[in-house]
């Protein structure tokens, strides 16, 4: 059996980003113990995986927010300076 772990992102703006985080592959005919389900060190490594692209997507989330200027609505830089 082989098992692939595919995490997909939709961010607020409706853009979609799919990562594979790995692959695990058990035979079918084995009747060890540790040939069934998840082992602590797959699951261990999945989840750090996991984390870090949840943590990258949430970075590049809010770096994509922040370069908007709320008044203007344009890329930050690009604002026109208006004095009262």
């Amino acid at each position: 059996m082989d098992v692939r772990i595919i995490v997909e992102t939709t961010f607020e703006n409706g853009k979609t980003r799919t990562r594979r985080l790995g692959r695990l592959s058990r035979p079918f005919r084995s009747t060890q113990p540790e040939g069934f389900g998840l082992l602590l060190e797959d699951a261990k490594s999945i989840l750090w995986q996991l984390q870090n692209a949840v943590l990258l997507d949430q970075i590049e989330e809010i770096s994509e927010a922040s370069r908007i200027c709320p008044d203007c609505n344009r890329v930050r830089g690009d604002c026109q300076l208006i004095f009262a």
